[in-house]
């Protein structure tokens, strides 16, 4: 009898959780995760919103995990361990620690613990929604509805931006182009434009089944985001949307009731129609398609220097390429995490010219599955596939199991968001950026939980305190990592100080500004070039070479293959008059990126202070003529002076360094010493006569 009593007061507790107070909690950490968060951003960081986010996120999981905890403490709160035991949720958690295995072979933990903290964060926003998941709620129109305002909210930053940009070309004279400069919240325009496009299938979901004033605004959501894409001109989005809106077509039409044979036929047409089109009508799309068939199934070599090589297309085969071969040498353990932005100057990726001059750094494959791969092993790739199939395979599930055709709708719309994302990392990275990987969580938390029929039969949780332990865990981890990011914020802006007064040239406040980075919260910048590099730089800026030189060695330790480090490294050794020790930095630089326009710039001014005129000469003709700066046209001008004296002297002995110059512009002198060139001197002096007849 007394059992009956309690199991009674459990139902009755239980269905306390279904009552307006329990969903209005689930519908406010929605609202916050998706509407707030984004605005949360700092323009004036070097990445606006990767750690202003990071900090919101785990103030709100803070928050609620106290909440819950309280309520749970109180019986308000019976979590159900049915959507914990769905495959979806225990692919999630084994990506996570096959995360944490990938960071225990990390080369920097310092730099990687900030991925592992966000990652952790992440799994706890998922873990809350299924606890705060309450019988019969449909979660549906609060999510439409959050991403329709969160659209706006976007969009309107855009349009401020570009409203700026128009009115500085204005003044300028400029035209003006929507390139990189906007981003609205993100990172960057791609990331804007991949958040755009995931967001799509809930407002097509407000679009049909939303009240009147919501529809409207879902349409126009879904109009203008639309627009804003193709305006943007981010292929990988453009591309996601075709293969997901064709794919979503052939979901429904697998699902039919009737004439599924003809309906299939027409479905697959158009799934290999739709994204065809999207391809043919978009030109920078249709142009890297090219490229990408000319490298695929012609001659590789075929586009080197053709226009269509520097884009986006052909960098990330380059990026995939070093990728692949990582993975051949590690397939199983994989390198670890962060390390492929490391060890990835090593693989010579150089096919593309500037990435010669070292002033773009990749710091990411553009492709999550080669990342996954390449870092986490065998055991990272399995369960991230696993993790997006299932999700897949659920929402198709859904679909087809329902029994009505507002159910059927759903499961496309999860379909196709969980399709999204997976098409995107492709050729991008949106499982770094924590909201575009939080609109997966949510189209994943859609998935798992059943339709309103197959609800499981509430039961009262078996032990209290495995789920108390449960909250004060995520209480402490999020609350660590609130923490880490605010100082991370803190270093983020000192770099940003220590950046604008190298500018200004006021070194001093550089020093200063420096000086205060923490390094322990932020190890590397976004290029992944160390915290340590710009306190030497600082350092060396004052005049002080021996400090320096501690700095840039330790900066070296943590990024072994920075050519832009190993050569300064050079040239504190040449400041201190080691010319050796200088010139053995230079070619440790050279053997990584034989192209490095300062390395070799400062070995052919060694060379030549040395009397090696010669060699002097082949390193500054080695230097890609692409690159043009004040320093190296002054020094070519004196090591071809110079060498064509020593040559021309030996010639001509009249002729004096003052009249060189005048008669390097007399032709016939020039084609008498062709002629003794071939008979009396190298192809060298040939090379030289050449390039002294090109020079203005």
């Amino acid at each position: 009898m007394a059992k009956q009593k309690s199991y009674q007061g459990a139902k009755e507790n239980i269905s306390r959780q279904d009552q307006p107070s329990g969903r209005s909690l689930l519908s406010f950490f929605i609202v916050l995760i998706i509407c707030a968060a984004a605005l949360t951003y700092s323009p004036y960081l070097l990445d606006v919103d990767l750690t202003p986010r990071m900090i919101f996120y785990g103030i709100v999981v803070l928050f609620f995990s106290a909440v819950l905890m309280l309520r749970l403490f109180q019986k308000k709160l019976f979590p159900q361990a049915a959507y914990f035991k769905h495959p979806v949720s225990i692919g999630l958690l084994a990506f996570f620690i096959s995360f944490l295995l990938a960071f225990a072979r990390s080369l920097n933990k310092d730099d990687t613990d900030f991925d592992v903290l966000k990652m952790a964060l992440l799994l706890f926003v998922f873990f809350l929604m299924l606890v705060m998941h309450a019988k019969k709620y449909d979660p549906f129109p609060v999510i439409a509805k959050c991403m329709a305002v969160s659209s706006f909210l976007f969009l309107a930053i855009a349009i401020l931006q570009m409203k700026n940009e128009y009115e500085h070309d204005l003044k300028t004279g400029v035209p003006f182009i929507i390139d990189y400069t906007i981003y609205s919240s993100h990172a960057n325009k791609n990331t804007f434009a991949e958040c755009l496009v995931i967001q799509l299938p809930a407002l097509a979901f407000g679009m049909l089944y939303l009240k009147k004033g919501w529809r409207w605004l879902c349409i126009s959501a879904l109009v203008v985001s639309l627009a804003m894409v193709i305006l943007l001109k981010s292929s990988g989005a453009l591309l996601a949307f075709g293969i997901a809106a064709a794919a979503a077509v052939l979901v429904y039409f697998l699902t039919a009731a009737t004439k599924k044979s003809t309906l299939l036929k027409y479905a697959m047409l158009l799934l290999i129609i739709v994204p065809a089109v999207v391809v043919y009508t978009n030109k920078p799309l249709k142009s890297k398609a090219e490229l990408t068939g000319r490298f695929l199934f012609g001659n590789p070599d075929s586009v080197i220097g053709s226009t269509l090589k520097e884009n986006s297309v052909y960098e990330r085969l380059i990026l995939w390429k070093s990728a692949i071969a990582m993975i051949k040498e590690n397939p199983v353990a994989g390198k670890g995490l962060g390390n492929w932005k490391i060890l990835f100057p090593k693989y010579h990726p150089y096919d593309a010219r500037y990435l010669m001059y070292d002033t773009t750094r990749f710091t990411r494959t553009h492709c999550d599955y080669l990342s996954v791969w390449c870092e986490m092993g065998l055991i990272g790739i399995t369960t991230f596939l696993f993790l997006l199939f299932y999700g897949l395979y659920s929402a198709f599930k859904i679909t087809r199991n329902a029994t009505d055709q507002k159910e059927r709708v759903k499961g496309i719309i999860i379909f196709s968001g969980i399709l999204m994302f997976a098409v995107i990392a492709l050729t991008g990275f949106p499982l770094e950026r924590i909201y575009n990987v939080m609109l997966l969580l949510i189209y994943l938390y859609l998935a798992v939980i059943p339709g309103s029929k197959k609800e499981p039969v509430p039961a009262a949780p078996k032990n209290n305190w495995a789920w108390a332990l449960s909250f004060l865990t995520i209480i402490l981890i999020s609350g660590y990592a609130v923490s880490y990011a605010a100082k991370r914020m803190e270093a983020e802006e000192h770099l940003r100080n220590v950046i604008n007064r190298q500018i200004k040239g006021d070194y001093p406040l550089m020093l200063k500004e420096a000086m205060k980075i923490d390094e322990r919260h932020f190890l590397m910048d976004y290029t992944a070039t160390p915290i340590t590099w710009y306190k030497a730089s600082a350092l060396f800026l004052n005049h002080d070479v021996n400090g320096a030189l501690g700095y840039y060695k330790k900066a070296v330790e943590e990024n072994p293959n920075h050519v832009q480090i190993i050569t300064d490294i050079g040239t504190c050794y040449d400041q201190l008059n080691r010319k050796e020790e200088a010139r053995a930095q230079y070619h440790r630089a050279l053997n990584i990126n034989p192209y490095f326009p300062d390395a070799l710039l400062n070995l052919a001014a060694i060379d030549f202070n040395s009397g090696r005129m010669q060699d002097a000469y082949v390193n500054l003709k080695a230097i890609p003529r692409e690159v043009s700066n004040l320093r190296k046209s002054k020094f070519e001008q004196v090591i071809f002076t110079a060498l064509a004296d020593s040559v021309y002297r030996s010639l001509d002995p009249r002729l004096q360094t003052a009249s060189l110059e005048k008669k390097v512009k007399d032709i016939n002198w020039l084609r008498s010493l062709d002629l003794r060139a071939e008979k009396k001197h190298s192809g060298l002096v040939k090379e030289l006569i050449e390039e002294l007849k090109s020079r203005p």
